[in-house]
């Protein structure tokens, strides 16, 4: 199980490591930017003993697994993130993506599922959105909260911004997960926001009830957004986003509250379709189907 850090496993991967260790599977989490001095070896590894099964997700692994990995694998394709629009980094990724004929890709963003049927017509492919959400308790304010990191929040902040202009801000921004003060007054000069910091993830919701759904970033499918639907909170989502991952295709409805935001509402079997439960059986159904019969004899 391949992953950036072992620590993004833990996050997103670890109801997919359960059921893969249920079902006999000896499980090992390899971080590679982890083991940059032991890359080599890995590589080698992953070259000459074709008996594995490799899975792998984010950028950096998913290249370091195509490039050097001959066993059926299955690349976890979150997205291309703030470089979906560099043609030179969506070449390579083309070329990657097809390199091995026993890979099978599950993509997360509808838009790069699209992307890739049209443009990697030999690639096996299925979309997925996302890695499923969990249930957790909400606010009982009607505060509007963002769930994002330090790293991100330059990218969503401008969206952030026409979201509250457009609606008329009435009640504080909840801005929970980023630890930087004084980047989040530098983002947010004229917005009234209080930040939670860093909290455990049982807790993102508890400061609110309505979840906010910027653009800027190009995420897979936000695990957040998966969380927020499947524990019911009230939903804006910026227009572009809710067409990027393919919501109204899985139950999903929009209404209009401003201009390039709606207000989500969904069918009474969305919750349980981005269950996490149920990802993770459709993700076991296409390594029995797919991929398994991809294994050298």
């Amino acid at each position: 199980m391949l992953n950036d850090l072992v620590k993004y496993n833990e996050q997103y991967r670890r109801p997919l490591i359960e059921a893969l260790t249920f079902k006999g599977y000896d499980v090992s989490e390899v971080g590679i930017l982890e083991r940059k001095p032991k890359l080599p070896i890995l590589a080698i590894k992953l070259y000459f003993k074709r008996n594995d099964l490799v899975f792998s997700s984010n950028l950096k692994s998913n290249a370091f697994a195509l490039l050097f990995s001959r066993s059926p694998k299955v690349v976890i394709v979150n997205g291309l993130g703030r470089h979906r629009k560099k043609r030179s980094l969506r070449f390579v990724f083309r070329k990657l993506i097809g390199l091995r004929t026993n890979s099978f890709a599950i993509v997360q963003n509808y838009a790069d599922y699209r992307y890739i049927k049209r443009y990697c017509p030999n690639v096996k492919a299925a979309w997925l959105p996302g890695s499923g959400g969990t249930y957790k308790k909400k606010g009982e304010n009607n505060s509007v909260l963002v769930v994002q990191r330090d790293s991100k929040i330059a990218a969503v902040a401008p969206s952030i911004n026409d979201f509250l202009v457009n609606q008329g801000q009435t009640t504080p921004l909840v801005v929970v997960g980023c630890k930087d003060s004084s980047l989040l007054n530098k983002l947010f000069p004229e917005i009234l926001f209080r930040s939670t910091g860093y909290v455990e993830g049982a807790d993102i919701f508890s400061k609110g009830s309505i979840f906010l759904q910027p653009t800027g970033y190009g995420e897979g499918f936000p695990h957040t957004l998966a969380d927020a639907i499947v524990s019911d909170m009230g939903i804006y989502i910026s227009n572009k986003e809710y067409i990027r991952y393919g919501l109204w295709l899985i139950g999903a409805k929009r209404e209009h509250i401003a201009p390039g935001w709606s207000r989500m509402t969904w069918d009474v079997n969305l919750p349980d379709r981005l269950h996490s439960s149920n990802i993770v059986e459709r993700t076991l159904n296409i390594v029995e189907s797919h991929v398994l019969d991809s294994y050298p004899e």
